[in-house]
Order: structure tokens, then C-alpha cells, then sequence
């Protein structure tokens, strides 16, 4: 008997009719579209099949204690994975499991695990990773360099079948697959989430001071995005600028830092709403 939330065999409902795409030739339209030079020219992740919908393991995540991660799209790399459905689904189901990349996942997962008041070692974090984490992507093809504009993705969601498949599969796990939060992973990713959005997400700037300090006694500006996504239920969303580069947040500190403010802005917003909760029950 299958008890897998309909979520799931949604999702999986949309990865098996993702195979009968002719994605090389859509490609093909699309980057001849979009005059991108070789460097910028979109690709499949993997060769013969059609682009990856997820990298978590979406059938163990637990309803209400786990963060979705939104980034702009695919780096260029090779995957020793077969091109077909079942292969694909638990390839990307383990990656974290079994292809850690501590350079781009480990910094996001310390965030991650610290807004969920979650404590994790290093030998533990691709297995949180892989448990408490659903990474997407705004574009669902890999690029050497990314050049298209913000204002463009919500033009290519409309129109190509990559982008359009990309944005189903994220509003499906922010609206059925009960989130407790929404981050989203740099500037250009930030810019396009907001147009995917549109009139559903609201959301302000935090600025404030590095716990760390600055070089040469300058003080070290900070920022990152908070607010809501509202939908079937209002989820706490944040954005921030890709981290660990020099002007963003780069040590230990501030990596801790910015997931124990967003640790704070979830609590809050959990007791905003439990209260509003209580509130309308007690007007009845």
C-alpha cells in the first residue's frame, strides 16, 4: 500500500512526463533565443535526460522541520548516473548522501540547521543535508555563466519548458509540502524569486553590523532579506547574498550569525501566527 503524501506522487507524477520531452532540441531553441555566448549557453546536467527537479531526499523530510533553498541554477559537471526516471529520482533523492560538496552546501546547510534549532557536526551535515533540506533552482539548466537578465526569468517561466517545469515543482513543495522556511541563495536568485512570486511575497531588508567585526577598525555591513510568502499558509521567507566572499557573510561568526537571526525571525513568526490562531478562535 502506498501512504506517500500526494505531494510526492505529484512531483514524481511531474519528473516521469518530464521524459517525454525532446529537451535537446529545446535547448537548442532556446539558447539560439537567447544569443548566449559558449560560456553562457545552457546545457543539460545530465546528458539524455531531462533536467533535475530537486537534490533532497524528498521522501523523508519531515512536515514543518525542514528548509527549501532556492538558487539561480546548475553548475557545469559531470554525474555518473543513468538517464532514466527511477535512476534520476534517487540520484538526486542521495546526492547530498553520496556526492557531498562542502564548498556551495556546507555553508547553506550551517544556516539552514541553525534557523531550524537544529545542532550539527561536520560528519553529520551531508546526511542533514540530504534529510532536512530540498535545494531548487530558478533555472533548471547548468551554465559556465549565468547572463540572463532578472527581468527575463519571468518571460522564460512562461515560455520554455525547462523554466516553466522548474517553477511548478517550486511552488508544489512551498504549497503542499509544508516548508518552515523559504531561503534564497544570492542577488540574482533573490531578483528572480521575486518576480516568480510576484504579489505573494513580501519582505523587507535587515541590516546590522558583523558579529566579526571589519578589517582595519572599518565596521562590516550585513544584510539579508526577511518577510512572508502567503499561499495555503503564510511561511517565513529570507534572502541573502551568496555566502562566504569577502563582502558577505564570510567566517564561522558570520555564517552563525545570520542562522541565529533567522532562527529568531522564524520563532517569531511562528508565535505571530500561533497568536493570530488563538485570537480567531477565541472571536468565535
Amino acid at each position: 500500500m502506498n501512504d506517500r503524501p500526494g505531494w510526492i506522487e505529484r512531483l514524481r507524477a511531474l519528473q516521469r512526463a518530464s521524459f517525454g520531452q525532446d529537451w535537446k532540441s529545446n535547448l537548442q531553441r532556446l539558447n539560439d533565443k537567447l544569443g548566449l555566448s559558449d560560456e553562457s549557453r545552457f546545457s543539460l546536467v545530465v546528458p539524455a535526460a531531462p533536467p533535475p527537479l530537486y537534490n533532497g531526499d524528498v521522501e523523508t523530510i519531515k512536515p514543518g522541520h525542514w528548509a527549501l533553498i532556492v538558487s539561480l541554477n546548475h553548475q557545469l559537471g559531470s554525474h555518473d548516473v543513468e538517464p532514466t526516471a527511477d535512476a534520476q529520482w534517487d540520484y538526486w533523492r542521495n546526492f547530498n548522501r553520496e556526492h557531498w560538496y562542502p564548498r556551495f552546501f556546507r555553508p547553506l546547510t550551517q544556516v539552514a540547521s541553525n534557523a531550524l534549532g537544529d545542532s550539527v557536526d561536520r560528519t553529520s551535515e551531508s546526511e542533514y543535508a540530504a534529510s532536512h533540506i530540498i535545494f531548487v533552482e530558478l533555472c533548471p539548466y547548468a551554465s559556465q555563466r549565468f547572463a540572463v537578465s532578472a527581468d527575463s526569468i519571468q518571460d522564460l517561466i512562461d515560455t520554455d519548458e525547462g523554466f516553466k517545469l522548474a517553477a511548478q515543482v517550486t511552488n508544489l513543495l512551498i504549497e503542499e509540502a509544508d516548508p518552515a522556511i523559504v531561503m534564497v541563495n544570492g542577488v540574482a536568485a533573490i531578483m528572480g524569486f521575486q518576480s516568480l512570486m510576484r504579489q505573494r511575497l513580501t519582505w523587507n531588508t535587515c541590516g546590522y553590523d558583523s558579529v566579526g567585526g571589519g578589517s582595519g577598525g572599518r565596521t562590516k555591513s550585513l544584510w539579508h532579506y526577511e518577510g512572508q510568502l502567503t499561499g495555503v499558509r503564510a511561511i517565513p521567507a529570507v534572502g541573502f547574498p551568496f555566502l562566504r566572499t569577502r563582502s558577505t557573510h564570510n567566517s564561522n561568526l558570520e555564517v552563525q550569525q545570520l542562522g541565529s537571526l533567522i532562527r529568531r525571525f522564524v520563532a517569531d513568526s511562528r508565535s505571530a501566527v500561533n497568536l493570530s490562531n488563538s485570537q480567531h478562535r477565541g472571536s468565535k
